[in-house]
């Protein structure tokens, strides 16, 4: 497992077979999250190979709407690589669910999933 510290936010990854999965943890509030963020999700998915991702956000306690910004790139990028990525969100928190359900319309198909998880614990 490896752990990234990004002020408030950490992205931990863990390496498996089959997939990567980053965990996000705490809480996302940089203005600059496409500056702060991106580059780590770039290092990440380079670093998968043709294991999947699964980005977890249903630990995470709060993210402004700037996160959202490389959050988007990375699942266009990932639609029209044919990457696998996996979204897994909470579908009872409104701040998590609104917007993951809009990027639906942005990329949802055979390679780019959404789970909504119901309860998850934070």
């Amino acid at each position: 497992m490896t752990a990234r510290r990004l002020g408030e936010l950490a992205l931990e990854t863990t390496d498996g077979d089959a997939e990567v999965v980053v965990r996000w943890l705490g809480r996302s509030v940089a203005r600059d999250a496409d500056v702060v963020i991106a580059r780590h999700l770039d290092e990440i998915i380079g670093g998968a190979g043709a294991r999947a991702v699964v980005f977890d956000f249903t630990s995470l306690e709060y993210m402004n709407s700037s996160t959202l910004v490389p959050i988007a790139k990375h699942v266009r990028r990932a639609h029209t690589e044919a990457r696998r990525l996996v979204v897994r969100f909470r579908a009872d928190v409104s701040w998590q669910a609104t917007p993951f359900r809009m990027l639906t319309k942005i990329a949802r198909g055979e390679h780019v999933v959404f789970e909504p998880v119901p309860g998850a614990p934070v």
